[in-house]
């Protein structure tokens, strides 16, 4: 979280928030939380080795999870489109609390999901190449997808460029991430494609903006 980004969202169940003199929770009281202009979800949960007593897991281990708990709580440390989540499970213990707590976690992510990243683009925009490949390319061929640069899901959106009989491109500038589809003006006439799954396209990030999709050979078009 703190060095490389890799990851927009977390969840951690039973965090050890006192190893290494509590390094855990002022690495999280450090970070700057707001830097971070994407969506994102936080999700911690502890059982009952905060009610353990000092004998077994230590009053240190309750201390720990209460500085990361108070601060994941307060929502002036955070963006607005982050969402944390925090929640105790003490009728379980450290090793049975587990799976209640990922089935918790998982149905706070599909909420933030469903609330936070449909309808969700960058500022910044990037050039993206996009190509469509198929058998007897000779109709016009619209891109469409979830921005002013895609037609807003107009099914009759972008026309993109037929540089031969089975190719079909364009060159756009895009927020990402951008999502599309591949249309011949309606959607009855949606593009199958074979190399990618059902459903909307999405390129993430800069660095894979450069894509090549396939029609599927036996059926290219809903409709046919």
């Amino acid at each position: 979280m703190s060095t490389d980004d890799l990851f927009d969202d977390y969840i951690a169940i039973s965090p050890n928030c006192c190893y290494d003199e509590y390094r855990l929770a002022t690495d999280i009281g450090n970070y700057q939380f707001k830097n971070h202009k994407a969506p994102r979800f936080i999700y911690a949960s502890m059982s009952g080795e905060i009610d353990s007593g000092p004998e077994y897991w230590g009053d240190e281990w309750k201390t720990g999870w209460e500085r990361v708990s108070t601060f994941l709580k307060d929502k002036a440390h955070f963006p607005e489109n982050t969402v944390t989540s925090v929640h105790t499970f003490p009728g379980y213990g450290h090793y049975n609390g587990f799976m209640p707590s990922l089935t918790q976690a998982l149905n706070d992510y599909i909420v933030f999901g469903a609330k936070n990243l449909v309808g969700y683009v960058g500022e910044e925009t990037y050039p993206v190449h996009i190509e469509l490949r198929g058998k007897n390319l000779t109709d016009t061929i619209y891109i469409t997808g979830n921005q002013d640069a895609l037609a807003n899901w107009e099914a009759k959106g972008v026309k993109m460029t037929l540089t031969s009989d089975s190719i079909a491109s364009i060159d756009l500038r895009l927020h990402l991430p951008a999502q599309f589809k591949f249309t011949r003006g309606s959607w009855e006439r949606e593009a199958i494609i074979s190399n990618a799954d059902a459903g909307n396209q999405i390129i993430h990030d800069a660095e894979h903006a450069n894509r090549v999709y396939r029609l599927w050979e036996r059926n290219q078009w809903m409709g046919e």
